[in-house]
């Protein structure tokens, strides 16, 4: 069985492009598609060709996660991509978080296997009904893949160039399409979202004999691309703009919020029977698909044991790798949902249970190893101990890596990783983003339950003790954001979300904070706050990512975004 959900790629081929040349390149290119397509086997290598522009967290970005150049976290080499990227050296020739070219291979590999799936034949066993059931729920995936991709695009440029058929090395009308207004490309997004729903639901409900292969857990997939495609749409970054391109021109944010709110409570009530928040907020991240009842889309990767290597701690043999702010950890609330005094000795009792499985401490258990010594200056996972390996912040990662891996073993173990691109938890708070931003705190209108609600269901699953209560609208997006903030951390979601509520300029501006803990021979201990990077910078045209300057030279078509050239 394959689903979006079961994204397994193997020896996907990093092709060598240049500019739109992307868009004339063939997957698999020495493949003739009339001898591809009515061969099983091949078409299956082809389906699992469109999945090559996946998110993939730290994979996607030169080995650090992307929170590591926001106010969450920074990267032990100041050399790295990401710590540059918060430092504001983004440019058009070098955009750094630069997807543009990489998402349109995707989006051609997605309508080049759509136009030639027709071709498949039965030659695998089934029944005539079932191939045709087959290349329906193909093309519904497909679908799926290229309405994450295009929302995957206008998150981060607002408008883009919607291509919606192959093109051939000669034929030039691909290097002339402008951009679309922002508004045709959600819509464009919507429409093929509800298209491959359409069909997975279908499907679902025919008996076994007819279902090929099934796809049963997919439905919910478009759908949540499509939901959280419609949050993006009513966030104060594309609504109320001059330029179409860049976002809606009208009035009707409001609107847009229903719209978001509605679409989101769908896929929550359609996925008990097979999504629920998964129990256990530590396991979630390293727990097999089949067991995994939160992730929706994910992205899975060979068995290997590189993030453990990139983030352990010297003392583990690892490269520390991206470490966490001391911004993030003030975010932490109590387990009681007070907030933590960080000058106090009890600063790390009773606190958040997903602040410990977020971030590695001093004193923190990582597997049968022993604690991690941070506040001796003589241990090596002190801060700055060794050079481009030891915390730079006083925290060290701990999300996502399985420490049953034992790097300095004479075989070291593998194991799989799985990158969450949306889990419910993220659908459960933009929906109570979306209703507070509708309705307020706690009105449920139609959908049957509130902002307050939501937000509780995470956070209770999460293991706070005392629900959240508010009457206030204002004070309930502050507790929404924080909450996305500790739930969503290193997942890639806040260097967007900051910029889709148009917050960066205040909290990217900031300087990036450690929290220094030191014990002395006799015994002392000594605390203290420190700046680790003062340089961090965020203007407003970053709020939309530059085109790469080689686009804008071969086609003139295109329309730069506002302050890059």
């Amino acid at each position: 069985m394959r689903t979006i959900k079961h994204i397994l790629i193997t020896g996907c081929i990093a092709l060598a492009v240049s500019s739109c040349d992307y868009l004339d390149q063939q997957p698999y290119e020495y493949w003739q598609p009339e001898e591809t397509f009515i061969d099983y086997n091949k078409t299956i290598q082809m389906l699992n060709s469109v999945y090559v522009s996946m998110p993939n967290g730290y994979q996607s970005n030169y080995t650090a996660f992307l929170d590591a150049s926001t106010d969450d976290g920074a990267y032990v080499d100041p050399a790295n991509a990401m710590y540059k990227l918060g430092q504001g050296y983004a440019t058009e020739i070098s955009p750094i978080e630069n997807r543009w070219a990489d998402l349109y291979i995707g989006i051609r590999r997605t309508l080049y296997f759509e136009q030639y799936i027709p071709l498949l034949q039965n030659n695998a066993g089934w029944t005539d009904a079932q191939v045709e059931s087959y290349k329906e729920l193909a093309i519904a995936e497909s679908k799926s893949v290229r309405a994450l991709y295009y929302f995957e695009l206008i998150k981060r440029y607002g408008g883009v160039p919607l291509v919606k058929k192959t093109y051939t090395l000669d034929d030039k009308e691909i290097i002339t399409l402008p951009r679309n207004n922002f508004s045709d490309c959600v819509d464009y997004i919507v429409n093929l979202c509800n298209e491959a729903s359409e069909i997975f639901t279908r499907y679902n409900y025919i008996t076994n004999q007819y279902r090929g292969f099934g796809f049963l857990s997919a439905s919910t997939c478009p759908l949540a691309i499509k939901a959280k495609t419609l949050a993006y749409a009513a966030s104060p970054l594309f609504n109320n703009v001059q330029n179409p391109i860049l976002g809606y021109t009208d009035g009707n944010v409001q609107e847009r919020w229903k719209l978001a709110a509605k679409a989101l409570k769908t896929v929550i009530d359609l996925a008990p029977s097979k999504l629920y928040l998964y129990p256990n907020f530590e396991k979630l991240f390293i727990i097999q698909p089949n067991q995994n009842t939160e992730y929706i889309v994910y992205t899975g990767n060979p068995k290997n044991y590189m993030l453990e290597l990139y983030n352990y701690p010297p003392s583990l043999l690892g490269s520390g790798g991206t470490c966490p702010s001391h911004n993030l950890v003030c975010a932490f609330e109590k387990k009681d949902g007070s907030a933590n005094d960080m000058q106090s000795d009890t600063r790390f009792e009773n606190m958040d249970p997903r602040f410990d499985v977020t971030i590695v401490r001093d004193g923190s258990i990582l597997g049968a190893r022993g604690a991690i010594d941070i506040s001796d200056p003589n241990s090596q996972d002190a801060i700055g101990k060794v050079n481009l390996r030891s915390t730079v912040t006083g925290y060290y990662l701990r999300k996502f890596l399985d420490t049953n891996i034992n790097l300095s073993a004479q075989t070291i173990t593998s194991t799989y990783h799985y990158f969450p691109v949306i889990r419910l938890a993220d659908i459960y708070l933009l929906y109570a983003e979306a209703m507070n931003e509708a309705y307020g705190p706690n009105d449920a209108a139609d959908l049957g339950w509130t902002a307050l609600e939501a937000l509780n269901k995470v956070r209770t699953r999460a293991g706070i003790t005392v629900p959240y209560t508010t009457t206030s609208q204002t004070e309930m997006t502050k507790k929404i954001r924080n909450e996305r903030r500790v739930e969503l951390a290193f997942e890639d979601q806040r260097y967007f979300d900051l910029r889709r509520w148009k917050t960066a300029e205040k909290d990217l501006n900031q300087p990036l904070m450690g929290f220094r803990i030191e014990r002395q021979d006799n015994g002392v201990v000594s605390t203290h706050e420190f700046v680790v990077d003062g340089q961090r910078k965020f203007n407003t045209k970053m709020y939309y990512s530059p085109i790469p300057y080689s686009e804008m030279q071969l086609n003139t078509n295109l329309v730069q975004n506002p302050g890059w050239r």
